[in-house]
């Protein structure tokens, strides 16, 4: 597949959505690089997001990926990639205006039954200490809607493996290129 100007493909969605495993999978298939920005401010942090968490809180956290996702969309700006973001990159506004014009959004969408499966037990995951169905729940509850504002491109993970999702969203990003 050809493009005439770059393609940019940001995935959002939630934890245990597939986002950085499809990430991998899309940029192979597209032959461009992939950038994950939990990796990113793992990286700038010197320790997983998890132990980022409890070492400097979710405000540092959140004030470091703003500033990671600003960056690789600078550093990006006119490059074809696949960004995989933290499922609560949206929560800024300013994240969500970045995200927005980024390129082509892509929400990872997934009922709360296959994200508690994909997730387990929750562990090293820290918004989910006080108990993984509820608090998936009301993080979807409030998150949902944001990425859906967002989305250009809406693809339900749920019963799909990680191949399937790909060569969704490459036939939708083919339909959104020929027009």
């Amino acid at each position: 597949m050809s493009h005439e100007k770059p393609l940019r493909i940001v995935l959002v969605g939630m934890m245990g959505s597939g986002k950085t495993t499809v990430a991998s999978s899309l940029a192979e298939r597209f032959s461009v690089a992939h950038i994950d920005t939990d990796t990113e401010v793992e990286l700038a942090l010197g320790c997983s997001c998890a132990e980022a968490f409890s070492r400097f809180g979710e405000l540092k956290f959140r004030e470091t990926e703003s500033r990671i996702l600003k960056r690789v969309l600078d550093e990006t700006q006119g490059s074809s990639c696949v960004v995989s973001l933290g499922g609560g990159a949206v929560l800024s506004e300013e994240n969500r205006d970045l995200i927005q014009g980024a390129g082509t959004v892509v929400w990872l969408r997934a009922r709360i039954e296959t994200l508690e499966e994909r997730v387990g037990a929750g562990t090293g995951r820290p918004l989910l200490a006080g108990g993984v169905r509820s608090s998936l729940e009301g993080i979807l509850i409030e998150r949902g809607p944001t990425y859906e504002e967002l989305a250009t491109v809406v693809v339900d993970v749920d019963d799909q493996d990680v191949s399937d999702v790909v060569e969704t969203i490459a036939d939708r990003l083919g339909e959104r290129c020929e027009k």
